[in-house]
């Protein structure tokens, strides 16, 4: 999977390397210590194209500080974690 661009500071797209992405696949972002802060599964479905955007928001649709943000997807299986630089 890539971000593009990363760093950024307003959004980035992830595109993931199967498209569509297979059923049941779960897409989220955590920060640095490992907390949830924003779910981006139903993007992830709902885009066959297998690219989902992050603006760079959490749940509550405030924007996230500057640093390292851990992308998690799991699917088929398997789980892959990547990282995320926002610049503010």
């Amino acid at each position: 999977m890539v971000a593009s661009p990363n760093p950024f500071t307003a959004e980035t797209t992830i595109a993931f390397p199967l498209a569509p992405p297979p059923a049941g696949a779960r897409a989220t972002i955590a920060d640095i210590a490992g907390r949830r802060i924003r779910d981006l599964t139903a993007e992830l479905a709902a885009g066959p194209n297998g690219r989902v955007r992050w603006d760079g928001r959490d749940a509550r649709g405030q924007r996230v500080g500057s640093g390292i943000y851990l992308l998690c997807i799991e699917a088929a299986g398997h789980e892959t974690t990547s990282r995320l630089t926002v610049i503010r």
